[in-house]
């Protein structure tokens, strides 16, 4: 006669829980082969593998649906199922990968003498997510050695430094201040060194459609930047043009 195992015996066998036994059968994912005389569960060699399979295909991520699926239906196509997950898994992999290298990024900016505020952290993280939406949309416009040299890591770096320093300005100094004023000025030619004077040149014609940015790829920190940054080059080509009319006629 086959052995039979009791939940505990069975528990011990492979090396998991009770709770997690009865959790299986109550989803109809592993019910024992059979019950004694007072209703306990007893388990056999035929629900040993079956818990090797269920094992199995939680390590391939599969949710406990997708393996009670799998389990139930005799006509599963084993090799066409793990292909398919292996191209989730892939996918998944090349996400987590972004999120390790814009925390990796956040970590850095964290870390440098600039005071970061966390408004700017999350625009970050959210602005990174969002990173290869935003990589199409500039590219219907934009060369592409342009997009890849705004995407590159080097440049993320700079970009979100150079944001919470300005962010800092903003909190701190009116548009009208001429401190602030040079800062910001030191700044922008700061960031302009990643780029060629080429670049440059197409960032400004295109610089319209690059604001005309789609509501989802849009974050409130970068927004309110470009109000100051608006507010206040009103106020140099104010002053500007002041220093110009006070200029002596000659």
């Amino acid at each position: 006669m086959e052995k039979r195992y009791t939940i505990g015996e069975f528990a011990r066998l492979t090396g998991t829980t009770i709770r997690t036994l009865r959790f299986y059968h109550k989803r109809k994912l592993l019910v024992p082969t059979s019950f004694n005389e007072q209703g306990h569960r007893l388990y056999g060699k035929e629900d040993l593998f079956l818990f090797q399979k269920i094992i199995t295909f939680k390590y391939l991520n599969y949710s406990l649906d997708q393996i009670a699926d799998f389990i139930h239906d005799e006509e599963l196509n084993l090799i066409e199922t793990i292909s398919f997950q292996k191209r989730l898994l892939v996918e998944k992999q090349k996400s987590l990968q972004k999120v390790i290298e814009s925390l990796e990024t956040v970590e850095e900016v964290v870390n440098s003498e600039v005071e970061v505020d966390g408004d700017v952290i999350l625009s970050f993280i959210h602005t990174f997510q969002q990173g290869e939406e935003r990589k199409q949309w500039l590219s219907t416009f934009l060369s592409q050695d342009l997009v890849e040299v705004l995407f590159s890591l080097e440049t993320q770096k700079q970009y979100w430094m150079l944001l919470s320093e300005l962010v800092n300005i903003v909190k701190t100094d009116s548009p009208t201040s001429v401190q602030a004023q040079s800062k910001v000025l030191e700044l922008s030619s700061s960031i302009s060194t990643l780029f060629t004077k080429e670049m440059l040149d197409e960032l400004e014609e295109n610089a319209e459609k690059i604001k005309a940015a789609p509501p989802f790829l849009m974050d409130q920190v970068s927004e309110e930047i470009e109000h100051y940054l608006m507010d206040m080059q009103k106020e140099m080509q104010k002053d500007e043009a002041n220093r110009a009319s006070d200029k002596p006629a000659t």
